[in-house]
């Protein structure tokens, strides 16, 4: 009776196919390590030939996308890179929106390769409205700045240190009979930022508001 077909070889790598970066709250880098699985014995990591890929726009707009190696002049410098041990470092505060990146792996002296292909969606979950503190309702003549403190928050509570990923629009608006007037944006874009208050008019006073907007990737 003939032997069965020995199965094929199995490349397993510890990140899900699919994985979000939510730069509020996760590491900035993450480590892929690839196992390579023959006939049900794992594979020392000496014993394998390892190439990471980057997937990237094709030459032209109708082009199908292709993979490049992980050091090509194409893919982003700092983004991905790769120990001595065939370990791959994903820099993920560096990803604008989603990177595609293949393993391919075979043992040494062999023919075939394994593919595996995850990817990583840069996404900031839900946040709750913008607020501030630290700003009195009523301010006196001799106080000549405010001093606000923006106040992020997600379903997990306060974010802490929120500068390292937005940006904050102070948004005044001088007080009128009419409330017509213009909104004006503050020149400093911090979380705490110090805000003269000549908006504020000595009858009809002063609005203050806020936006915040993902600064997106690092350089």
């Amino acid at each position: 009776m003939p032997n069965a077909a020995a199965a094929p070889p199995t490349l397993l790598l510890d990140i899900a196919p699919q994985s979000f970066y939510n730069p509020l709250r996760d590491e900035p880098a993450v480590e892929v390590h690839p196992t390579l699985v023959v006939s049900g014995q794992t594979m020392n990591q000496s014993d394998l030939e390892t190439k990471w890929e980057v997937q990237i726009a094709g030459a032209r707009m109708d082009d199908a996308p292709i993979f490049v190696e992980w050091n090509h002049s194409s893919v982003k410098r700092g983004v991905v890179a790769l120990s001595a041990e065939g370990v791959l470092s994903v820099h993920r505060s560096k990803v604008t929106k989603v990177i595609t990146i293949r393993c391919r792996c075979r043992k040494k002296g062999t023919s075939v390769w394994t593919d595996r292909i995850f990817s990583i969606t840069r996404r900031i979950p839900f946040l709750k409205d913008p607020y501030f503190t630290a700003v009195p309702t009523n301010v006196s003549r001799q106080q000549y700045y405010l001093n606000p403190r923006a106040v992020v928050e997600d379903t997990s509570g306060v974010v802490p240190n929120p500068d390292r990923v937005l940006s904050f629009d102070w948004w005044t608006q001088r007080g009128t009979a009419d409330g017509g007037a213009t909104w004006e944006l503050h020149d400093e874009h911090t979380s705490t930022p110090t805000i003269p208050t000549n908006f504020i008019d000595p009858i009809y006073g002063g609005n203050l508001r806020l936006d915040w907007r993902d600064k997106g990737a690092t350089d």
